[in-house]
């Protein structure tokens, strides 16, 4: 039960997407760097937010859920290797 409001880098680049806890927190929480072909992208309404859902990895399937204005940026850094996005509910 912890929040990690404003610690987490997101980046991305044609080869994947990275994703980091800043400093001190890094220590228990190594960098982390998954290529898109381990991402499926759905659109998602949640109450009245319009979010984007990022599914990490084929295998443990974890969720991350982020705002339009960041999934426009990691999409114009990942360029033509953007995973195809779903309609989700």
């Amino acid at each position: 039960m912890t929040g990690y409001n404003n610690c987490l880098t997101i980046g991305a680049n044609a080869s994947g997407l990275y994703l980091s806890i800043i400093f001190p927190l890094r220590f228990a929480h190594p960098p982390l760097f998954i290529p898109w072909r381990e991402i499926s992208i759905s659109r998602k309404k949640i109450l009245w937010i319009n979010i984007v859902e990022l599914r990490l990895g084929r295998e443990a399937d974890v969720p991350l859920r982020i705002r339009n204005p960041l999934t426009e940026k990691l999409k114009a850094a990942a360029g033509t290797s953007w995973p195809s996005e779903s309609s989700g509910n």
